[in-house]
């Protein structure tokens, strides 16, 4: 029965006239990719733009931090900036408890206290 099937689809594929040459063959490329074309500036769009968007402005958060700033980390320890430095940050995260970490370990700024659950 297999062989029968591929007969047949063989022979109906035999009988269609061959594509006409010319520049028709361009167009029809151009529309078959059109789709995967489309997808992928989507997919810019709607996934890596804003990925963009907010690594620039966690690297500005990071730029910006002082002294003083009360910061919260990607583990969520919060902790006031004793010391600046060119990698890393001193955080004061009790009294006399200052633990260093690294700056890409800032999540944000610490929330107002307003804010802030209890």
């Amino acid at each position: 029965m297999f062989w029968t099937f591929v007969g047949y689809v063989q022979s109906q594929t035999g009988s269609q006239p061959p594509p006409a040459p010319g520049g028709d063959g361009a167009l029809r490329f151009l529309l078959s990719i059109l789709p995967l074309i489309f997808f992928f500036v989507i997919a810019y769009v709607f996934l890596i733009l804003p990925t963009q968007r907010q690594q620039k402005k966690h690297r500005q958060l990071l730029a910006n931090l002082k002294v003083g700033d009360r910061v919260v980390t990607n583990s969520g320890i919060y902790g006031t900036i004793v010391k600046v430095g060119e990698k890393t940050f001193k955080l004061r995260v009790a009294d006399k408890v200052v633990i260093t970490v690294e700056k890409s370990a800032i999540a944000g700024l610490q929330p107002a206290e307003s804010e802030a659950e209890v």
